[in-house]
């Protein structure tokens, strides 16, 4: 939290006014330590009669959830830049209903098992900041892009969280329930 809060305050010119006020508002408050939990997965089949979980580490009440919610809010203005990005599904959908396939072809889908947890934190940040550097031009105007960076190297490799009585930190991979980490994951896989 100390990290963040300096962080902020040394670079509180850079920030519009909304945004000072933003964070002004989110020092004054009380935080907890982000929980861990499993949401059931029941849209899979259960395995020796228990369904599969998600697991979940909920940030809400969190100090890491005000720099995380601001990260998010800036780096969703760059999902246009990825062609791997779709706004709409059902523009997926219309675009596959007129596609021609000839018949010695096939459409198929693939998933990722477990993409955050196996996301390395320190190559995904320096791979942002090349891609940063690489499209500077592409860009909004004043876009924070150290800012944005230093707290993505707070945020993610400082994942502090509870379960039952113990606290954890996780070691490896992306910080899990955390504002930013889907498009975090979005720009680092498009990149």
């Amino acid at each position: 939290q100390c990290k963040i809060t300096n962080l902020i305050y040394t670079n509180m010119d850079i920030l519009s006014d909304p945004e000072q006020t933003y964070f002004w508002r989110a020092f004054e408050q009380k935080y907890q330590t982000a929980i861990f939990y499993g949401l059931p997965k029941i849209h899979k089949p259960k395995k020796n009669g228990y369904f599969w979980t998600w697991p979940v580490v909920s940030k809400c009440g969190t100090f890491v959830k005000i720099a995380s919610k601001w990260v998010n809010y800036h780096l969703q203005q760059l999902t246009s830049l990825f062609q791997s990005h779709l706004k709409y599904l059902f523009h997926l959908l219309h675009d596959l209903q007129h596609l021609h396939i000839p018949r010695t072809c096939q459409l198929f889908t693939a998933n990722a098992v477990s993409m955050y947890t196996y996301i390395d934190i320190t190559h995904a940040i320096e791979t942002m900041s090349t891609w940063f550097v690489a499209n500077e031009n592409l860009l909004p105007p004043l876009f924070p892009t150290h800012l944005i960076l230093e707290l993505l190297s707070i945020i993610m490799p400082h994942h502090v969280f509870t379960f039952g009585y113990l606290h954890y930190h996780q070691l490896s991979g992306m910080a899990m329930g955390t504002a930013v980490a889907p498009i975090f994951a979005l720009i680092y896989l498009g990149k």
